[in-house]
C-alpha cells in the first residue's frame, strides 16, 4: 500500500510510509488527496493501512469532513513541504 500510494502522488516510499506509521490519521489525507483518492478508498486505506487503532465512526466522519475541505492544491504544497524536510535529514 506504501509503495502504491507513493507512487500515486509521485512521493519518496520513506515519506509515505513514516505517514502510514504515524499515530496522526491526518496526514495520511494529503497524499490521498494529492493522488485524487475518492473517499471510500481514504477510508479502506485509513481502516487497514496506516492507522494504529481503529477508527470508531465519529473518527471517520471527522476525518471525512477533513478530506473534503482539503484541497489539491493545499495537499500538493504539505506534501511538497514534508519531502523537502525529509530531504534535508
Amino acid at each position: 500500500m506504501v509503495a502504491t500510494l507513493a507512487l500515486m502522488c509521485a512521493a519518496p516510499l520513506h515519506v509515505i510510509d513514516q505517514l502510514m506509521s504515524s499515530p496522526r490519521d491526518e496526514g495520511l489525507l494529503v497524499p490521498c488527496r494529492v493522488a485524487k483518492l475518492s473517499w471510500p478508498t481514504v477510508d479502506t486505506i485509513l481502516q487497514h493501512g496506516g492507522v494504529h487503532h481503529a477508527l470508531n465512526e465519529h473518527d471517520r466522519e471527522k476525518l471525512l469532513t477533513e478530506y473534503g475541505r482539503l484541497s489539491q492544491a493545499t495537499a500538493q504544497r504539505l506534501l511538497g513541504f514534508w519531502q523537502a524536510q525529509a530531504a534535508r535529514h
